[in-house]
């Protein structure tokens, strides 16, 4: 008896190896380590698409504060949203750095607040409300992409829906906030455990290749059921190796609180002398 219950448990363990649970319940430990995020596993959205319940893997919140906790509501805000997607892959997962060289650029409809021009005013005139820096500046965005030696591509296909899922689940949840004195920041995050490569075409079209622990993907898309051109939209989505989330995780809650004080900084130049 005894040895058949161990034979049943490395077969769970096993089975469950093969999964990606373990990830998701290393992910959402590393958060509530970190301190002060609030973490949801396995929350529920609206697909957008054909209106059916799904389900995201990770929803987690922290509130940035200028004032007392107890008053939140009441005082300027910034509500870091991460919309988290973990995925394990034996295959590693190949991104190319097309996206293009545009100027530096938050991403537009990760932004939720009443000021239509504060994303304006970090983008183009941080130094004037305290933003000076940010992971996403000086970066290479990555935008096609491949998982090598899958015969049906259903690897690329995977890495599809995790961008699509983190995407439709954001828009869900920003639907769900009001603003006043708060900014939300929806930051969506595929967690990957497994190796990641950075690639681009050099001028002689020569592919270069390099291991890297994360990279920004612009993901471009179009859902709903009114697919008008007004909807065509994209997100800056981030890939993070496991190796590398407990580290970029203190990076984020760095940009976190840089957003937070330009925040107050815009607020307070907004009230009239």
């Amino acid at each position: 008896m005894i040895s058949s219950d161990k034979n049943l448990r490395e077969k769970i363990i096993g089975d469950l190896l093969i999964t990606g649970f373990p990830l998701e319940v290393y992910v959402s430990n590393t958060l509530v380590k970190a301190g002060g995020w609030s973490v949801t596993n396995s929350p529920l959205y609206i697909d957008p698409d054909d209106n059916v319940t799904r389900e995201l893997d990770i929803r987690a919140l922290k509130i940035y504060s200028e004032g007392s906790k107890d008053k939140v509501r009441n005082n300027i805000s910034v509500f870091s949203h991460l919309i988290i997607q973990c995925k394990k892959s034996s295959k590693p997962w190949v991104f190319f750095d097309n996206a293009g060289d545009d100027y530096f650029w938050l991403g537009f409809y990760s932004l939720k607040c009443d000021k239509n021009d504060f994303m304006t005013s970090l983008c183009r005139k941080g130094d004037t409300i305290g933003f000076t820096t940010h992971r996403y500046k000086n970066i290479k965005r990555h935008k096609s992409f491949h998982v090598f030696s899958t015969k049906e591509k259903e690897g690329n296909k995977e890495i599809y829906e995790a961008l699509i899922t983190s995407c439709k689940a954001l828009e869900y949840y920003k639907n769900m906030y009001l603003t006043g004195n708060t900014a939300h920041f929806f930051t969506p995050i595929v967690v990957l455990d497994g190796t990641l490569w950075s690639a681009s075409l050099s001028k002689t079209s020569k592919i270069k290749l390099k291991q890297v622990k994360n990279l920004v993907v612009r993901f471009d898309y179009i859902f709903g059921d009114d697919k008008k051109p007004s909807k065509y939209t994209n997100q800056l989505i981030e890939v993070i190796t496991r190796k590398d989330f407990k580290r970029r995780i203190k990076e984020i809650e760095n940009d976190n609180n840089v957003l937070s004080k330009s925040w107050v900084n815009f607020i307070n130049l907004q009230k009239p002398l």
